[in-house]
């Protein structure tokens, strides 16, 4: 009985023993880890009227007076050499790193299966969006400094399709017209200002439409698979 009480006094000394151990190992990585500084390489790039952020990209897309790209690094050297490239007049985006975009103008949005896309201010006559999944949250963020007017994004015609279980958000914009074709098990939220929304949604996409997001005109299609409807509340 007694060296059965000693074996398991020294089972649970060596269970301790090794928690602690394992906690102080993590805590140094995870030290080190936050001891890596973010740094952002930027270089202003030629003009360009469309994004498309590739599978696993992370982009951030604001508007400015130039074309630039910062990607952002860990000061170490680490991450790879290249994640954007222009061809023609596209800005390619691919993973590995956080890329913020700067643009005087964009035409076209393209997601195909990106991991994450912000469009923290972007005004325009028309957009076009598109995205083969992945995620788009569009007017996100503002800085401290900005008065209402400049946090909000307007656009006369936005065309927006999605499919491939994309998620879009739309908020702090006034859209005069929106044109959205959601399928593929998709998700489109819309707080936002609308004039006009013409919708097509299908294929088991949700639609979430606030009261205060409304539009003075509505015109909505959907087939028998939709799970979830309008709501306006």
């Amino acid at each position: 009985m007694k060296k059965s009480y000693i074996a398991l006094i020294a089972a649970v000394g060596f269970i301790v023993a090794a928690t602690l151990v394992f906690y102080i190992l993590n805590t140094k990585w995870y030290n080190s880890e936050e001891e890596k500084v973010q740094v952002l390489h930027s270089e202003q790039v030629e003009e360009f009227s469309t994004v498309v952020a590739l599978e696993g990209a992370d982009v951030h897309i604001e508007q400015a007076p130039a074309y630039t790209v910062a990607v952002e690094k860990i000061d170490d050297g680490s991450g790879p050499e290249k994640v954007f490239w222009l061809r023609n007049d596209t800005l390619y985006v691919d993973k590995g790193a956080r890329v913020y975009v700067n643009c005087v103008a964009l035409e076209n949005i393209v997601s195909e299966k990106s991991y994450w896309m912000g469009v923290h201010r972007l005004s325009a006559s028309r957009l076009n969006i598109s995205m083969n999944g992945g995620k788009l949250y569009y007017s996100v963020g503002e800085m401290p400094s900005d008065s209402l007017a400049d946090r909000t994004s307007v656009v006369d015609t936005l065309n927006v399709r999605l499919s491939g279980q994309a998620f879009f958000s739309l908020k702090r914009a006034r859209i005069g017209m929106m044109n959205l074709r959601n399928a593929g098990n998709s998700n489109a939220e819309l707080h936002a200002e609308i004039g006009k929304l013409d919708a097509m949604v299908v294929e088991q996409s949700k639609l979430w439409l606030p009261r205060q997001s409304t539009p003075n005109e509505l015109k909505l299609q959907k087939d028998s698979s939709v799970r979830l409807e309008i709501f306006n509340n």
